[in-house]
C-alpha cells in the first residue's frame, strides 16, 4: 500500500478478489473498505481502510494476527472462512437474483 492511493489499492484488490464466500486469498478488499468490529474497537475508526491492515508482498493481513495458526483472532476475525465482502457488482447480482429481476 505504500506509494499508492486508496483507489489504486482497491482496484488491485478487486482484480484478484475471490467471489463472495470463496476462500480468502488475502486481497485486502474487506479491510480496505472498512474496519471490522475488532478493528473499530481498537483504532476508533469506523469508516475507510482499517488502520490494522498490513501489506507484505502483495498480500494483506491484520496486524493482530502474527501467524495464521497461533491465536483466537484468526477464528474471531473469520480469517480463512471465506470472502466476506461483496463488491457492488456482486451485491447487485445477488439482489437481482433474489427478486428475479
Amino acid at each position: 500500500m505504500s506509494g499508492s492511493t486508496l483507489l489504486d489499492d482497491l482496484n488491485a484488490a478487486i482484480a484478484i478478489k475471490p467471489a463472495f464466500g470463496e476462500s480468502c486469498n488475502h486481497c485486502g478488499f474487506c479491510c480496505l473498505m472498512e474496519p471490522c468490529i475488532t478493528g473499530q474497537a481498537i483504532t476508533g475508526k469506523k469508516y475507510g481502510p482499517c488502520g490494522l491492515l498490513v501489506s507484505e508482498g502483495g498480500l494483506h493481513k491484520c496486524s493482530l494476527v502474527v501467524t495464521d495458526e497461533n491465536n483466537v483472532m484468526v477464528e474471531s476475525l473469520g480469517i480463512g472462512a471465506g470472502c466476506c465482502a461483496e463488491t457492488q457488482e456482486e451485491t447487485m447480482a445477488r439482489v437481482a437474483s433474489e427478486f428475479e429481476l
